[in-house]
C-alpha cells in the first residue's frame, strides 16, 4: 500500500485548510492599514508592529520571558541529559522509581501541578519571582526532556555511540 488514496487525502487536505485558515486570516489583518478589524484588509502596513515594538512594558515582558527560556533551557538540559543517559544505558537498583519520579508530572494535569507548585513555593517566596518561574518551567519541561531523550538513546546503536 503505497498510499493513503484520493479520498482520505481530500479529507486530509480539508482539515488541514478548515485548521489552517483562521491562522492565515490572522496573519493577514496583522498587516492590515485599518484601525479596526476588517476582512479583507483595504490597505496593508506595518503600523501594528510598529505599535508593537514602540510598547516598552510589552517589550521588556518579552525580554523577560526570553531570558527564562534561556535558562530553562540550559537547566533542563543539564539536568536531563544525564539523567537520561543513565536511565536508557544503565542497569541499577531502583532505575524505575527514578523513571516514575521524572516523568510523573506527564501524568498530572496542568491546573493540579500549578496549584502544587502555589502551595509548594508560597512558603519560600518563590511565587511571581524569576527563580520560581525557572522552577515552574522545569517541572513540566524535564520529564519532555528525560522522556525524549531516553527514548532516543535507547533505540541509538552502540558504535555511534562509541564513536
Amino acid at each position: 500500500m503505497n498510499g493513503a488514496g484520493p479520498v482520505l487525502s481530500a479529507i486530509a487536505a480539508v482539515v488541514y485548510a478548515a485548521i489552517l485558515a483562521p491562522i492565515l486570516v490572522v496573519v493577514i489583518i496583522a498587516f492590515s492599514a485599518e484601525n479596526f478589524i476588517a476582512f479583507p484588509p483595504s490597505g496593508y502596513s506595518f503600523r501594528w508592529f510598529a505599535q508593537l515594538a514602540s510598547n516598552a512594558k510589552l517589550m521588556g515582558a518579552l525580554g523577560l520571558s526570553v531570558e527564562i527560556a534561556a535558562v530553562v533551557t540550559v537547566l533542563t538540559l543539564a539536568l536531563a541529559v544525564p539523567a537520561a543517559v543513565a536511565l536508557s544505558k544503565s542497569a541499577f537498583r531502583g532505575k524505575e522509581a527514578v523513571t516514575t519520579f521524572l516523568l510523573a508530572p506527564l501524568l498530572l494535569p496542568t491546573l493540579i501541578i500549578g496549584l502544587a507548585l502555589l502551595l509548594a513555593f508560597a512558603p519560600w517566596r518563590l511565587t511571581a519571582t524569576v527563580p520560581g518561574l525557572v522552577l515552574g518551567h522545569m517541572v513540566v519541561t524535564v520529564p519532555f526532556a528525560v522522556r525524549l531523550l531516553t527514548t532516543a538513546l535507547s533505540t541509538l546503536p552502540g558504535d555511534v555511540e562509541a564513536a
